[in-house]
């Protein structure tokens, strides 16, 4: 390449890569990303994000304490490189699964169950007050009350129904409460 092209391909490059990674991101987002974001959706990316974070955080730990383990002059030669670098990432990857699986998850499904009660407590005493023959009145609070029994499992709500409790306009997706 000319001394020009490589100019612009080094001041270009990363940032182009990432605005197309941005793009590609929106159009998956808004339900656009075709076979790509048919490819993300699939369940099997959530276990293996969990691990290659987990991962990711945990290496520099175990390269420093790799390194101090080590008491002779370090040989550089392919073999010995390839080695360090395919024992780091099995010692990575272990210690990333056994704080997934003793850490991560049981932590998870705690705070998930204490949501879910707290968000079905909030809804059983508002529906109490409602069948009581509790007025709804024009103020937020109220309003609010009544929004959460409208909302469907997934916490939405349709625009028609959101737009009759706080009268407001704009575009017809579901409402996320």
């Amino acid at each position: 390449w000319s001394p020009q092209m490589t100019f612009l391909y080094a001041a270009t490059a990363r940032s182009l890569w990432s605005l197309s990674v941005a793009v590609l991101l929106g159009l998956c987002l808004n339900g656009h990303g075709g076979i790509i974001g048919n490819i993300l959706e699939w369940k099997i990316w959530t276990p293996l994000s969990h691990l290659t974070f987990g991962a990711y955080l945990i290496h520099p730990i175990v390269i420093f304490v790799w390194q101090l383990a080590d008491t002779q002059k370090e040989n550089l030669s392919v073999l010995g490189t390839v080695m360090d670098y395919l024992s780091v990432s099995v010692v990575s990857f272990a210690s990333a699964l056994a704080l997934s699986l003793l850490v991560e998850m049981p932590c998870s499904r705690l705070i998930k169950v204490f949501i879910r009660r707290d968000v079905l407590a909030r809804r059983k005493s508002e529906e109490a007050g409602l069948q009581e023959g509790v007025q709804v009145k024009e103020g937020n609070v109220d309003r609010q009350g009544l929004a959460l029994l409208k909302m469907k499992p997934d916490n939405s709500m349709d625009f028609n129904e959101y737009q009759q409790l706080y009268g407001s306009t704009g575009s017809r997706r579901k409402v996320r409460m």
